[in-house]
């Protein structure tokens, strides 16, 4: 079944800052469509008031274990409060992402449509060795890609060749090539040798197949 939307849990304990700037946004998504959100578990002016308390208890946090506890009490106050108020906006929203925006929250993700062409062309890579063999990977964004595949050649890059899903390599190359497939855009391989000549490529992914792949980016190894 689909996934539907609903408000993106961004917030943490763990995290002060993500409730405090959260209640900004709250409270100025629920002022300005209080059309939409008529009656919140807590009205604007109780979210002003808690997030005042918040902002003192927080300032103060440092002054000792009296404080410190004052602070966790209001902290959890204000976690249990976003908490309502998600649950309050999904069932007002009912799925639609533009709703839970207007409330000051961020909409998870639905589920992707479905792709009917592959990715559109690969741009150029970027890679940084560090020392250790690390190589840090990250290529632009391609149009239609739902994963990133690097192609990382010891030598000279060769043209590949793509058929049903399947990367071909030439049986007369001597070039060792180093597929990480279906990965993010942006990832650190561990391992290589010192002292290469390595030149990366990437190619989007989806449903249907393999884009066409971009042009290489030289690093040495180190």
């Amino acid at each position: 079944m689909p996934r539907a939307i609903k408000v993106k849990i961004t917030w943490a304990i763990k995290s002060p800052k993500s409730i405090l700037d959260l209640f900004i946004l709250i409270i100025s998504g629920l002022t300005e469509y209080a059309s939409i959100f008529p009656k919140p578990p807590l009205d604007v002016n109780g979210l002003k008031s808690l997030k005042g308390e918040l902002d003192d208890k927080f300032a103060k946090r440092l002054n000792g274990e009296v404080a410190k506890n004052d602070f966790a009490i209001v902290l959890k106050k204000g976690n249990d409060v976003l908490r309502k108020h998600a649950n309050y906006v999904n069932d007002i929203a009912n799925g639609d992402d533009a709703i839970i925006l207007k409330s000051g929250f961020t909409p998870t993700k639905g589920d992707a449509q479905q792709a009917t062409t592959i990715p559109a062309q690969a741009g150029v890579p970027t890679a940084k060795a560090t020392v250790g063999g690390f190589l840090s990977l990250d290529a632009d964004e391609i149009v239609g890609a739902t994963s990133y595949t690097y192609l990382i050649f010891f030598g000279v890059p060769f043209a590949v060749t793509i058929t049903d899903d399947f990367i071909t390599v030439p049986a007369e190359s001597t070039i060792k090539l180093l597929v990480v497939g279906g990965g993010k855009r942006s990832l650190t391989i561990k391992g290589l040798p010192a002292g290469q000549q390595v030149y990366v490529q990437v190619l989007g992914h989806n449903s249907v197949g393999y884009g066409p792949v971009g042009a290489a980016f030289p690093v040495f190894t180190v």
